[in-house]
């Protein structure tokens, strides 16, 4: 169902929207470039002739019985292979984070983390190219009702395809960037014994695949003493239309959270959509940008006008959060809420801890890929996905693909 979507979203897509290809100002994250032979010493090397690429699928079915599929593409990423140095981050990784990446590079040589990254395959290329690759998946039950698959890609002609595919690509990271800055400086400081580490992994995603999916922010709230919420609603309807899903028992709470967290999810391939649920109350509510609104009107009065054209994530749910503690400091409202993996967990800390619980899904994944591409750069933390990449999974299933292949 996704996928469809995705494939009728793409077909809408101007011919010409590969004319950047011509002119090749940025070049990809080498996803194709397996890393050269390590020495002995070195945990899970890839051996001479390994795969370059691997697939990741994820089979699952959603609370209201779709079935539906996630397909991306695994890499190794070489630092040594890049001809041009730019790669166009999303948002620049903590500096704390990229050091402590780096700090594990100089001791261990050993990186273990993965790079989220995204590409546009507006026709679906690479799952005709995968298609044709005689490899057979292994799956894992990863849950009750979600199967993974990580498997290399053995056929030569499509990991050649492949290789053809990407070679003019623009890979934009949205996460993990991190660890592919620390191997950079890593290869700086140690040229002509680098090569012997091991660097991240790269999850390319499609970002014209809707059946690639980050799933939602949560976070949770404190509670405020004299807090009422028909304030909030009335404080916050001057920019945004509400709708609301309520229950009268715990079946129908059950119910009315499947409704509330599946239009979340819907609204995120298109829009960016924020919800919120609040202790004693019994709906969940979704707050939706009225037409007309300017992102700049939700914006705190400090905001620097080089993001005054972007409603990216922190914008719109900082002026939710701002509007539940009653302030115009953007930077109080932010760190006095927790966040959490997932709407569920969410939920079960607001019944045991109170306070208001926010659901915000993901940016529109094209809308980051251009802001990217216009190389925009937003302050550290303005945009981060976090999609729960089982980044056990990879490294055991890889090094066992490399194993095999020895």
């Amino acid at each position: 169902m996704e996928q469809e979507n995705g494939r009728e979203d793409a077909d809408r897509t101007p011919k010409s929207r590969n004319r950047r290809t011509e002119s090749r100002t940025v070049t990809a994250i080498a996803p194709f470039t397996c890393m050269p032979a390590a020495h002995a010493g070195a945990a899970a090397a890839p051996a001479h002739g390994a795969p370059a690429f691997y697939a990741y699928r994820v089979d699952y079915r959603t609370a209201g019985g779709l079935e539906k599929t996630r397909l991306g593409l695994v890499a190794r990423i070489n630092p040594f292979k890049i001809e041009d140095p730019d790669v166009i981050p999303i948002a620049e990784p903590e500096p704390g984070r990229t050091e402590e990446a780096l700090a594990a590079l100089r001791t261990g040589g050993v990186k273990t983390g993965v790079v989220i990254a995204g590409y546009e395959d507006a026709h679906f290329e690479v799952e005709r190219i995968l298609g044709r690759d005689p490899s057979a998946p292994p799956r894992v039950q990863a849950l009750a009702s979600e199967t993974h698959a990580v498997w290399p890609v053995a056929g030569q002609r499509a990991a050649g395809e492949l290789a053809r595919f990407f070679a003019p690509k623009t890979c934009v990271p949205f996460d993990g960037i991190h660890h592919f800055k620390a191997a950079r400086r890593f290869r700086d400081e140690t040229r002509g014994v680098a090569e012997q580490a091991l660097y991240p992994l790269a999850l390319l995603v499609n970002v014209l695949d809707f059946g690639v999916s980050f799933g939602s922010y949560a976070y949770l709230a404190p509670p405020r003493e004299g807090f009422n919420v028909n304030r909030f609603v009335a404080a916050c309807d001057e920019r945004f239309a509400l709708q609301d899903y309520r229950w009268e028992n715990e079946a129908d709470r059950a119910c009315a959270f499947r409704e509330f967290h599946e239009d979340l999810r819907i609204r995120g391939t298109t829009e960016i959509a924020v919800g919120a649920a609040f202790a004693g109350t019994r709906q969940f509510l979704l707050f939706t940008p009225k037409e007309g609104v300017p992102a700049a009107s939700l914006l705190p009065p400090d905001t620097p006008p080089a993001l005054h054209e972007f409603s990216v994530l922190h914008l719109r749910h900082g002026f939710i959060a701002r509007r539940y503690f009653e302030t115009e400091n953007a930077a109080d409202a932010w760190h006095r809420v927790a966040a959490f993996a997932n709407p569920d967990e969410a939920l079960a800390a607001l019944e045991t801890r109170g306070g208001a619980a926010f659901f915000v899904s993901p940016p529109n994944k094209r809308a980051l890929m251009a802001l990217a591409q216009a190389r925009r750069r937003l302050p550290p933390g303005s945009v981060r996905l976090n999609p729960g990449v089982p980044e056990g999974l990879f490294a055991e299933k890889i090094a066992a693909g490399v194993r095999d292949s020895a």
